[in-house]
């Protein structure tokens, strides 16, 4: 479902191409979870520089860094000339992070939600999405979304990581789930006290 979309030249400015989406308020009783995606495409319209993966909207206070990667084109490529519009599928990564407040929950407590490619390389492994939720009050059930590309879920390869945990404003780590295989369906995470 489109929410909001900009489309402007790809001015570089000190590196970066700023952007700004205006969007109207919602008229409807729950708020769906958003992402943002971004591309930039040639003169004949086809994507050269994509997503690896989209980036969660946790508001419009926030300043995003969207990182985008080059795609190369020409028959010799795997893709080809033609790009297929769907060219960044998703797969939604949805779940709920449990913890039991035993060492309490600290001031503007912050959960921190990443998924990580298995490579077997020990701190190497990609990141292929992270979002950062805001907790009010005492939550100790929160629910998380994460969108990334269908592609990184392959039969063939070991299912990716996912690994929360819920830190203090300055990243203090309070309660940490590790890291857990991630599942289509919905994944439910336990947090331990550190």
């Amino acid at each position: 479902e489109l929410v909001a979309q900009i489309a402007r030249p790809a001015f570089l400015e000190d590196g970066h191409i700023k952007f700004e989406l205006q969007r109207g308020l919602w008229d409807r009783p729950s708020v769906p979870d958003l992402s943002l995606k971004a591309w930039i495409t040639d003169g004949a319209g086809r994507k050269i520089f994509v997503m690896n993966s989209p980036t969660g909207y946790n508001g419009p206070d926030i300043d995003y860094a969207i990182g985008l990667v080059g795609l190369r084109q020409g028959k010799d490529t795997k893709r080809g000339v033609n790009l297929n519009p769907d060219l960044m599928a998703q797969t939604l990564i949805q779940g709920e992070a449990t913890f039991d407040p035993v060492i309490g929950i600290p001031g503007q407590a912050r959960m921190r939600i990443k998924l990580t490619q298995d490579r077997g390389d020990f701190n190497a492994n990609p990141v292929l999405a992270e979002q950062t939720l805001l907790l009010r009050g005492m939550e100790t059930r929160v629910p998380f979304t994460l969108t990334t590309d269908s592609t990184y879920f392959d039969p063939y390869v070991p299912a990716p990581f996912l690994s929360i945990s819920l830190t203090d404003v300055n990243g203090r780590i309070f309660y940490e789930s590790g890291e857990v295989r991630a599942r289509e369906g919905q994944n439910f995470i336990k947090l331990y006290p550190r």
